[in-house]
């Protein structure tokens, strides 16, 4: 069923936590918003309002109440909180980098993001208010996508990770190391050796920094879904670093 009709782009469609409604980043302004719809895609409202500046990447927090996005409203691009009504919007980083991709824990304590804060694309991690910002994985290369990974309710015995099945252009990576030791779960983070040309998914403890898993993939595997036991990685990731970008957004160095 097709939600919107707007001949100009809709993206990043974002389900909340209820599953009743729809965030989505769009340009049907000539300016990239945040939008919100029910999920039938009646009752669509801008919640960002910002002409002069663009929205992107949103993503719910777990207990539905508040929208984490990226703005160039100040500079940025920057991360930004606001209420899921669009108001109480915080500004959570700044600086001279450039961050992007937000992506909350699982209990709702810290956001990961994608940033060049330290002249390469690193994944770093903070408190859901912006504080003990620090950086998650150091590479070779860039690293991208963090996915959060909830605690399994069952511990298991630490195992190699395997493919185990192939669904709609995913392959689930499951039988992972585990279980881990931090409350808010673990994170997965596609990374990109340029000197080597060599793709791999990274499971790290954001506790400890710990990489607990390394499964080598053909490129870099964007937009990784996490869920307790396993992770979906696209089958066909594409060969070298990511060259898409939307206008006001800055690609990656």
């Amino acid at each position: 069923m097709r939600l919107t009709h707007d001949p100009e782009e809709d993206l990043v469609p974002a389900w909340s936590p209820d599953g009743s409604r729809i965030a989505f980043q769009s340009n049907r302004t000539a300016n990239n918003e945040i939008y919100l719809m029910n999920a039938d895609g009646s009752d669509m409202v801008n919640l960002t309002n910002a002409p002069n500046s663009g929205g992107f990447d949103p993503a719910w927090s777990p207990d539905g109440n508040g929208i984490v996005f990226v703005s160039d409203r100040d500079g940025g691009p920057d991360i930004y909180m606001m209420d899921a009504d669009g108001s109480g919007v915080t500004r959570l980083t700044e600086g001279p980098s450039h961050d992007w991709s937000p992506a909350w824990s699982t209990d709702g304590t810290k956001i990961s993001f994608e940033s060049d804060g330290d002249g390469r694309v690193g994944i770093y991690v903070m408190n859901a208010d912006g504080t003990d910002l620090h950086k998650l994985i150091d590479t070779a290369g860039q690293a991208c996508c963090p996915a959060w990974q909830p605690v399994p309710r069952v511990a298991h015995t630490p195992t190699p990770p395997a493919i185990s099945a192939e669904v709609a252009g995913r392959v689930r990576l499951e039988a992972l190391p585990g279980p881990v030791a931090a409350a808010e779960g673990s994170v997965w983070v596609a990374t990109y050796d340029f000197e080597h040309g060599q793709g791999a998914v990274v499971r790290i403890n954001p506790a400890t920094n710990q990489v607990l898993a390394t499964v080598p993939v053909d490129g870099i595997a964007y937009n990784l879904a996490a869920g307790a036991g396993a992770v979906w990685v696209p089958v066909n990731a594409r060969r070298g670093p990511r060259r898409e970008q939307t206008a006001s957004r800055p690609a990656p160095p």
